[in-house]
């Protein structure tokens, strides 16, 4: 379901928001009723995905095993929610990293099926 589609329906929708920051992970859970967007469950969890990101270019590998299981958890809570969508995004640290397309790649092939 695109985000056009769920604009366009008359009941209300279930999102749940996934934002990988420099050092915090965070979701947000909401049911969207026409124009109304109201918080269900919120949650976060450190990461430091931007440790060290200024000297190397890169995120570390060993935050890669972090920022995995933040997304299997909260991957986990959005379906215990019953969720119509989940939307992933990554702030700077991760558009920023030489190697943040490798991480994307890592959590697509371990987990997002």
């Amino acid at each position: 379901m695109n985000g056009s589609q769920l604009s366009q329906r008359n009941e209300p929708v279930k999102i749940a928001s996934i934002d990988l920051g420099t050092n915090t992970a965070l979701l947000l859970i909401a049911r969207v009723e026409k124009d109304k967007v109201i918080p269900l469950h919120n949650a976060q969890i450190i990461l430091r995905l931007g440790r060290n990101i200024d000297a190397s270019g890169l995120i570390q590998k060993e935050v890669f095993d972090k920022v995995l299981n933040a997304i299997i958890e909260f991957k986990a809570t959005a379906e215990n929610f019953n969720v119509d969508k989940i939307i992933a995004i990554g702030t700077s640290a991760l558009r920023d990293a030489k190697n943040g397309d490798q991480l994307i790649e890592f959590i697509y092939q371990k987990n997002w099926n």
